[in-house]
């Protein structure tokens, strides 16, 4: 059963709209960073699936049906490109594949700098499609994991409708507990307590389930945000057109932002203990956690009179043409 925390303090400092004065709280936020279409290859590192060595880590932490491409191989299989001013990232999606054997091609890229704490600001032109077999994320996480934490900003497998954002701690035994409540945000908790050892099963976190509001698997995109203190993460996400006006500024303000979809609370989460270094990581996998039993079950099973995720994966490549992101630009503020 899911524990029930409560937040009281927090209340009415979340509900203050945009346009409500600035409080003595509010910090200052000045734009450190931008990454976008002239460097945006250039600020990460790509993972790259070793077939062979034994260890199926070397292939996909996560234990996808995967094949993640080096840069070189991603430009010259157009898996990665720049069009326009915006940065686009894909899949193979038109080579039918062997199951089991050498998974579908994609890309996972990790940021070269690792942050801890400031505010991140992330604008997205395309999101990718929702499709049975597909495991997207935009997510920052630690090292060693998951000691350093995880937070998953965007994440959801298969043809699931809206956003579940999840965070991942180390053993409560050994750095502190760390709890979600409903209090404060947007989003429905629907696993509080965020040990990665102590969930439904492991690596399972405490999740949530964002609203219809969030801009999950959108053909027009929308903004993703973090900020990230000593006292609290938030989450932040929306709809273009729907954002806060200052949110293309140089000088954000997100006191006036509203309502956090997500709160990691200080008061129930050490924040300088479960979180730290953390590098920005942007994928789309196959199957992994999609293809799980229990997962693929719910509906993709018998959508695509498949019984194993990787059998669909391997056959359609072309149910994956729109499962891409297309990046107008990442920025970090300090």
């Amino acid at each position: 059963m899911t524990p029930s925390v409560t937040i009281l303090t927090l209340a009415l400092a979340l509900a203050a709209p945009w346009h409500s004065l600035a409080t003595s709280t509010t910090r200052r936020y000045t734009l450190k960073e931008t990454y976008n279409y002239q460097n945006f290859f250039d600020k990460f590192n790509f993972f790259e699936s070793r077939y062979g060595t034994g260890n199926y880590n070397d292939v996909d932490p996560t234990w996808g049906y995967i094949n993640y491409r080096n840069r070189a191989d991603a430009e010259a299989l157009g898996l990665i490109r720049t069009v326009g001013t915006d940065v686009y990232i894909g899949v193979d999606h038109t080579s039918v594949t062997q199951y089991p054997g050498t998974g579908r091609s994609s890309v996972r890229l990790e940021s070269k700098q690792t942050y801890n704490k400031g505010l991140f600001i992330a604008r997205f032109s395309h999101l990718p499609k929702p499709v049975c077999g597909t495991w997207s994320a935009f997510w920052s996480t630690g090292d060693p994991w998951p000691q350093g934490g995880e937070l998953d900003w965007y994440e959801g497998w298969n043809d699931q409708t809206v956003n579940t954002p999840v965070l991942h701690t180390g053993r409560a035994s050994e750095v502190g507990p760390c709890y979600l409540s409903n209090d404060g945000q947007t989003s429905t908790v629907t696993h509080a307590n965020c040990d990665n050892y102590g969930g439904l099963w492991e690596n399972h976190g405490c999740t949530t389930k964002a609203t219809q509001a969030d801009p999950w698997g959108s053909p027009d995109g929308g903004i993703y945000a973090v900020e990230w203190t000593d006292d609290y993460i938030k989450f932040f996400s929306w709809r273009h057109g729907a954002a806060p006006p200052d949110i293309a500024s140089d000088s954000p303000d997100p006191q006036r932002w509203g309502t956090p979809s997500v709160l990691i609370a200080n008061s129930l989460c050490d924040i300088n203990r479960h979180f730290a270094s953390q590098k920005l990581v942007l994928n789309i996998n196959f199957c992994g956690a999609a293809g799980l039993s229990h997962i693929w079950g719910e509906s993709c099973r018998g959508k695509t009179q498949e019984e194993a995720c990787g059998n669909y994966v391997a056959r359609n490549p072309w149910a994956f043409k729109d499962v891409y992101w297309q990046i107008q630009g990442i920025r970090v503020f300090a």
